[in-house]
């Protein structure tokens, strides 16, 4: 089966009962099935998304694009957790139906405000001549798993960055709450940008500047960035570091590095 690009994009709804039966028999059948870690019900399994821990209970959700091995139309799926060791998924799902996420919803983060989590992630939007539109938007979810968007952008793509914008994480520092979202610049190489969130509103961001960590500027793009603060500090960051190889290859690697704060506005970092 050829998977072209109409066929990727098709919508959830045209995908008959019939269709849905057949790959799930499919799956069914393959010797290839994990018995320890998570795996999707049907298609595809991508980027972990939105750990958190919320209403007494660990929650994650995975990418999914639910009609194949290969990337397409992409949702998320969540699951929970009361040990980290065994996951159940809920049913609760963050679809790619509105202008905002139409061709697919990325990656993202999480953060609990009052009795809702904060979901934070990228809507991956198409044009009718296939240009790529990036939105960073969000979504609330209450106890119950209801999910209710936020109908508007959070976060514009910045006028220095190519349609490479993607993947925000949400994180506090210090009681404030800041932002950082993966990007490429339009030489083509990779940063990571700090966004601070007007009076802790979560749905008001203002554009702080780039992390500053000794960017050899080797990657073409950088995706998924993640912060992880061990102490006051110190932090851990992580992100996905994309590079050319050669002509048409492409390779990702994915690092991890500690970082020492210079500033408390932990926009410049020196690497241990």
């Amino acid at each position: 089966m050829e998977w072209t690009t109409e066929r990727r994009y098709r919508r959830y709804e045209d995908w008959t009962p019939e269709e849905r039966k057949e790959i799930q028999e499919k799956m069914a059948q393959s010797p290839w099935h994990v018995s320890y870690h998570i795996e999707p019900k049907e298609g595809l399994l991508n980027d972990p998304n939105g750990f958190s821990y919320f209403d007494g209970k660990w929650v994650v959700f995975y990418q999914n694009f639910p009609f194949g091995a290969a990337h397409g139309l992409k949702s998320w799926v969540q699951l929970e957790s009361d040990d980290l060791v065994h996951f159940t998924e809920t049913g609760v799902k963050i679809l790619p139906d509105t202008p905002l996420d139409s061709h697919g919803a990325y990656s993202g983060s999480a953060m609990q405000f009052g009795n809702q989590l904060f979901l934070f992630y990228t809507g991956n939007v198409r044009d009718e001549n296939w240009v790529r539109h990036p939105y960073q938007i969000g979504a609330l979810m209450d106890k119950d798993g209801k999910i209710e968007k936020i109908d508007k952008v959070l976060i514009d793509k910045p006028a220095d960055a190519t349609d490479h914008f993607r993947d925000p994480q949400i994180f506090n520092f210090k009681g404030q709450y800041y932002a950082i979202v993966g990007g490429q610049d339009l030489e083509k190489k990779g940063f990571v940008r700090l966004y601070k969130a007007v009076d802790n509103d979560y749905t008001n961001w203002q554009e702080v500047g780039d992390l500053d960590f000794n960017n050899d500027r080797t990657a073409y793009m950088m995706e998924c960035p993640n912060l992880v603060f061990l102490s006051e500090n110190n932090l851990s960051f992580s992100t996905v570091h994309k590079v050319w190889i050669k002509r048409f290859l492409t390779m990702t690697i994915s690092i991890q590095i500690c970082i020492k704060l210079v500033l408390p506005s932990i926009l410049k970092m020196h690497v241990w």
